[in-house]
């Protein structure tokens, strides 16, 4: 029953040009985020030779520093609006896997838990409320059950990418660096859903 209804939804979402487009761009920005969230800890314990309580609290600093993140890009959507932030937000996604390419250190290791953090909170939330904005109000249930399956979908291909280019090159810092490529197209993508046609569509059925 599951899978029909997510067949069911699918074909729904289809209908929907820009909704569609959301989601292909969604699925793959998050497969980078995803992918650097779950690889942080090997590449600072491999890469870089740091310790336990470094790593520990590296990552209390990315949970301490997501929420004032979430707020901060909540603030920002609220000025130039959701999509332009969750865009803002993919840019710093970019310059993370590129910084993390240079480093050394647990400074900067530290610094980049920082960074990651603030993103993290705004690309994460953001994304969920802009697709809630282009949804049916009367399926809202389906639609984000559908956007859970589609969030679990994409976090493979990430680290696939990497765990590739590791092998074909031995280069931990090169495969890291690779991530940008989610982000770009992602953001490319996403350039090009029109929100106002989404939200014109959705209170004209267009479901």
């Amino acid at each position: 029953m599951g899978l029909a209804r997510t067949i069911r939804t699918t074909l729904r979402v289809g209908r929907f040009r820009h909704l569609l487009l959301f989601l292909i761009a969604y699925m793959l920005y998050n497969e980078g985020i995803q992918t650097v969230i779950e690889m942080a800890t090997a590449y600072g314990t491999e890469e870089l030779r740091l310790e336990a309580w470094q790593l520990m609290l590296t990552l209390l600093i990315i949970q301490v520093i997501a929420f004032a993140g979430a707020l901060l890009f909540g603030w920002m959507a609220g000025k130039i609006g959701s999509k332009r932030a969750v865009m803002v937000s993919l840019v710093g996604w970019s310059g993370v896997v590129i910084y993390a390419y240079f480093i050394h250190t647990a400074g900067e290791y530290f610094f980049l838990g920082t960074v990651v953090g603030l993103v993290l909170g705004g690309s994460q939330a953001l994304s969920r409320s802009l697709y809630g904005s282009m949804i049916p109000e009367g399926a809202s249930a389906e639609f984000f059950g559908f956007y859970t399956v589609f969030s679990k979908f994409s976090s493979f291909w990430g680290p696939f990418t990497l765990a590739t280019i590791r092998q074909l090159t031995g280069s931990a810092r090169l495969s890291i660096a690779s991530l940008i490529v989610f982000f770009v197209l992602g953001l490319v993508l996403l350039n090009f859903v029109d929100e106002e046609k989404a939200r014109e569509a959705k209170q004209a059925g267009a479901f």
